[in-house]
């Protein structure tokens, strides 16, 4: 199947006739999709590409129409799914062909193959059908428009050459018009002009443009376009313009640096001197050389690298230049005038560019030759490359990093073809080459050097090998200069160019996986200096793009994965890696040290970031302390992390540093009985332990931790021992109020005062009051926990506290307060990065919305959450099912809601600690029921409410047994029991501690019961429910399901 998109939207089937595709929206999804024809797209930038004014009309909106897109494509095409979006395949696309047509074209005409090169553009651009309708105003269509313009201008170039200039200053008239600012086009005008023997109309042209410019941007023409123009006062080309001084032809394509090229040329237009500069093997020679090529007019390169010292600079250059005729007259260069003022009379005629590459080894030298040519030429315009900087007058800083993403994947294969024809970096070697290029930090010649190696080895055996990337990544092109034909000797030419201190600094700081601050670079060297001196260095080293500059507050610094790796080889060498991986491990313990006093007041956010910003190399510094055999240490490290990551629902890391911690031995303190309690907790949380052996080893580590001595405990021991004992004990039944537990007590009487400890512990109150219906006692609780949490201007904490708050304010009806209350903790939790936990807040908040009857903004709210659910626990995703089924719900989407509870409930089936407490079955059954009693399915919600209840008593959870009994209410009242029903409204205000009006099941069944009933018999059944004993409520929501007193236990 052929799809043309240079145009109105065009589908071919195989024979040849034309698909129709309707709708504007569908249309632009097919286009979206067929511009990345074999990649996965994402279905959040589908989205946001899809619905760009309004938000989709619901989390299946895209699906929807992805399932349309395959029925009218049928057998032609594959739209596939997979866990990284939607991609298109199956098809041929005419963008890509275009494009590998514009790029032939080009690097026909640079091969000086005119004719070929005019024919080819020609063709590709008779594919171009109109305006790009289906992508208009979209980065792509910025892109090919730029791309057929570029072609355009190549196509001209090449007819020019070829001397072909009928109807060719009429074309670019038009053009010129079209793009005024466009010099490219006003420089080919004025050329074809003047080739075309009409002079006066060259300077007319000219003029016009200089005035433009002037007019729009206050800007001068351009060294090209003043070169033309030369050109025209001279009548024609002379020998010292044109094309005598041309950069050199490539013989490779360019592949992933379009932005470069385009910020480098903007930057030459208004700057006379622009370095690019870059880490050995980012491409900086090529990227000089391909705007060079771009720019035209006249162009002298003159390669630095053979340059061995400053002194012989000026030589290089005057061999360059010298070598060239200057003046319309052919006048060599004059031998009676000494070097320097040969190359000032060679570059002071027309507009130059002088190219001067690799300049970081004669750095000195070059900056004062540069600068002194600028004076004196003032139509001279230097483009240098160079690891570092010349700190010149008027230099501009050009910085070119790796290649990123799909650009890196891009060269890699197009240099693995031409060792190895038919190579394709799709299906199965995707994930392999993608890989590799991450492996290789996205370094061009690095990618180069592992792409010729596919001569002698597969992709896998490649990546396998690149563990020593020094031994692998040799061979380079024989033509290259040999600091350039393998890995090591680029790296080595670098390493060869710092003083001793950097080296020393350089080759510590590989012990370091991610960016670091100061602070922790200065920790591996106290023999180098303080931390400014620390900072000097460092600076330098970003100056000789050795280390990686990532601007923040405070800034870090990085190293290349090669130079990690080089640098590594070198600490190894010197003898001092053991030292270096100890000073590592004493800078974790205090980081960790001073988190855990951080994460409890006003820093707490700040500190969480840095937590973040370090796992890596804190966790590498856990693994030597484990290698080490310091156990105590080690545990000293995890537990306060991976304490703080089980408070954020971070389960699976939280358990990875336990293990680790744990896997070195025990260290003979409470210490052990914590990183293992701690680690249990998150294998439940995140729904992968098995639970009775998990509960029985709970019990005995609760034990263990009641009787360490009084001398050893801890605020951890205590409030772990607590949180094991509510864990097992709602297991059981055997639930307490957790202010009245003796424990607590005990623990609160003895404890030295700890205002964030008082804090917690009224959190945890407010929590165990909330599961017990006591809503007045978690509101009490959760005032005092917010006023502790907020004394010491802590968020984690305060945003708990909040919830509870904004609880029972929705119990009492203040719909106002409850939502900007859960805003509020959202906001407080969002700077953590804790998804599991804003999302939670934010359903709740679609629960205000939906109360307040503003549907549209619940369902935006809720899709918003959408985006982000994957990367949620398993619970929390189960709730966020809950609350899209209850908008469903609200919406008449019954049927929807219906397949999105029994598909949860089938995932649910399949986590091994579904059964533990039954929360969320319990909840999925309870949604199911309503969606049953809301279809006229009465018999089916019987069973699934008795279900429902039975699995809600389970849990010892009230509010999540309220849920239970509102269903009941509503299977009654439509079973034809109104006083039940009105009866059993009241048990669930009873179990969750308050009536919760304007919950809409509560408020539905309640306005339908008062036409059954009057408003005041309605009430005092419910009142009088509300009012019974708790053992007596739940004996009577059990009776009114038909269960028995001794199923699933009596709370």
């Amino acid at each position: 199947m052929q799809i043309e998109l240079l145009g109105p939207l065009r589908v071919l089937a195989d024979d040849g006739t034309e698909v129709a595709v309707p709708g504007t929206r569908l249309r632009r999804l097919l286009a979206e999709l067929a511009l990345r024809a074999g990649h996965p797209v994402s279905t959040g930038l589908l989205e946001d590409l899809l619905w760009t004014e309004e938000a989709p009309s619901g989390p299946g909106a895209l699906q929807s129409l992805v399932s349309r897109l395959r029925r009218t494509l049928g057998d032609g095409a594959t739209v596939a799914a997979g866990p990284a979006g939607y991609a298109l395949r199956g098809v041929d696309v005419d963008v890509p062909q275009v494009e590998a047509g514009f790029a032939r074209g080009r690097a026909l005409l640079r091969e000086g193959r005119s004719a070929q090169a005019e024919q080819t553009l020609t063709a590709a651009l008779g594919r171009w059908r109109g305006p790009l309708a289906e992508i208009a105003g979209t980065p792509d269509a910025v892109r090919l428009e730029e791309a057929r313009l570029e072609a355009l201008a190549d196509r001209a170039r090449a007819r020019l050459s070829l001397g072909e200039l009928d109807g060719l200053a009429a074309e670019l008239d038009e053009l010129a018009r079209a793009h005024p600012l466009r010099e490219g086009f006003a420089e080919l005008r004025v050329r074809v002009l003047t080739a075309a023997g009409r002079a006066g109309e060259a300077l007319a042209a000219y003029e016009h443009t200089r005035k433009v410019l002037a007019d729009e941007l206050g800007a001068d023409p351009s060294a090209p376009l003043r070169a033309a123009h030369l050109e025209a006062l001279a009548g024609g080309p002379g020998p010292g313009s044109g094309r005598a001084g041309v950069a050199p032809a490539a013989l490779t394509s360019f592949v992933g640096r379009d932005g470069d090229v385009a910020r480098v040329r903007e930057l030459l237009r208004s700057a006379r001197c622009v370095t690019l500069v870059g880490p050995g093997g980012a491409g900086k020679t090529r990227l000089s050389t391909e705007v060079a090529a771009l720019l035209g007019g006249v162009v002298n390169v003159v390669p630095l690298a053979p340059v061995a010292e400053g002194a012989d600079v000026l030589g290089a250059l005057a061999a360059v230049v010298g070598a060239r005729d200057t003046g319309r007259e052919k006048r060599p260069l004059r031998a009676d005038l000494d070097q320097r003022s040969r190359v000032l009379s060679a570059l002071g005629g027309p507009p130059t560019l002088l190219v001067l590459d690799n300049c970081e080894h004669v750095v000195d030298a070059v900056a004062h030759l540069a600068e002194d040519l600028l004076h004196a030429c003032p139509g001279l315009t230097v483009l240098a490359t160079s690891r570092e900087g010349l700190g010149i007058e008027g230099e501009v800083l050009h910085p070119l990093g790796p290649l990123r993403g799909e650009a890196a994947v891009e060269l890699f294969a197009d240099r693995a073809r031409a060792v190895s024809p038919g190579f394709s970096a799709e299906g199965a070697q995707r994930d392999v080459v993608e890989r590799i290029v991450a492996r290789l930090d996205g370094l061009p010649l690095a990618l180069e050097l592992a792409a010729a190696r596919l001569r002698t080895m597969s992709p896998d055996d490649l990546l396998e090998r690149l563990s020593d990337r020094f031994r692998v990544l040799t061979g380079g092109r024989r033509t290259a200069v040999a600091r350039h034909r393998t890995l090591r000797a680029v790296v080595d030419w670098s390493w060869d160019l710092l003083e001793p201190d950097e080296r020393t600094l350089l080759q510590r700081l590989s012990v370091f996986h991610a960016p670091v601050q100061v602070e922790a670079a200065a920790a591996l060297a106290p023999d180098l200096g303080d931390e400014v001196t620390v900072a000097d260095l460092l600076g330098s080293l970003v100056e000789k793009s050795l280390v990686q500059l990532r601007p923040g507050t405070p800034a870090r610094y990085g190293v290349l994965e090669t130079i990690r790796e080089y640098g590594a080889e070198r600490l190894a060498a010197s003898g001092e890696l053991e030292k270096a991986l100890e000073a590592r491990s004493d800078w974790a313990l205090g980081v960790v040290e001073r988190a855990s006093a951080g994460l409890r007041g006003s820093a707490q956010a700040s500190w969480s970031q840095r937590l973040d910003a370090e796992s890596e190399d804190l966790l590498a510094a856990l693994r030597h302390l484990v290698a080490s055999a310091r156990p105590a240490d080690a545990l000293r490290l995890a537990i306060p992390v991976a304490t703080w990551w089980t408070a954020l629902g971070r389960h699976a890391p939280a358990q990875e540093w336990l293990a680790t911690a744990r896997s070195g031995g025990p260290s003979g303190g409470p210490a052990d009985l914590v990183a293992e309690g701690i680690e249990l907790v998150n294998s439940v949380m995140d729904g992968r332990a098995q639970w009775e052996a998990t509960r029985g080893r709970m019990e005995e580590l609760r034990a263990g931790l009641l009787a360490v001595p009084a001398a050893e405990r801890n605020a951890m021991t205590v409030l772990l021992s607590m949180f094991l004992e509510r864990l097992t004990d709602e297991a059981r039944g055997d639930v307490v109020h957790l202010a009245d537990d003796p424990q607590v007590q005990r623990f609160l009487a003895v404890a030295p005062h700890d205002p964030w400890i008082d804090a917690l512990v009224h959190l945890m109150c407010a929590a165990g009051a909330e599961n017990l219906g006591d809503a007045e006692g978690m509101a009490r609780y959760a005032a005092l926990a917010a006023e502790g949490f907020g004394a010491l201007g802590e968020s984690w904490g305060r945003a708990g506290a909040l919830r509870f708050r904004a609880q029972h304010l929705l119990y009492t009806g203040d719909l106002d307060g409850a939502e900007r209350t859960y805003r509020l903790a959202a906001d407080l939790v969002s700077a953590f990065g804790n998804v599991d936990d804003e999302v939670q807040l934010r359903m709740r908040l679609v629960d205000v919305l939906q109360r307040r009857g503003l549907l549209e903004e619940a369902t935006a709210e809720l899709d918003r959450m959408g985006v982000v659910a994957g990367t949620t626990s398993a619970t929390t995703r189960t709730w966020l099912v809950l609350t899209q089924v209850g908008l469903l719900r609200a919406t008449g989407r019954l049927d929807e809601a219906h397949a999105v509870v029994r598909e949860q409930l089938a995932d649910l089936s399949r986590r091994p600690t579904s059964a533990i407490w039954g929360h969320e079955r319990a909840g999925l059954l309870t949604a199911w029921a309503h969606v049953q009693l809301a279809t006229g399915r009465l018999e089916e919600a019987a069973a699934t409410v008795r279900e429902s209840v039975e699995f809600a008593l389970g849990t010892f959870d009230m509010p999540i047994v309220s849920l239970a009994a509102v269903a009941a209410a509503r299977w009654s009242l439509l079973a034809g029991e109104p006083a039940r029903s009105a009866r059993l409204l009241g048990v669930a205000a009873n179990l969750r501690g308050a009536d919760d009006r304007s919950e809409p099941d509560v408020a539905r069944t309640r306005a339908d019961l008062e036409r059954h009933l009057a408003a005041e018999v309605v009430e005092a059944a419910h009142a009088a429910a509300r009012d019974l004993p708790r053992s007596a409520a739940l004996a009577a929501l059990r009776a009114a399901v038909g269960l028995r007193d001794d199923e699933r236990g009596t709370p």
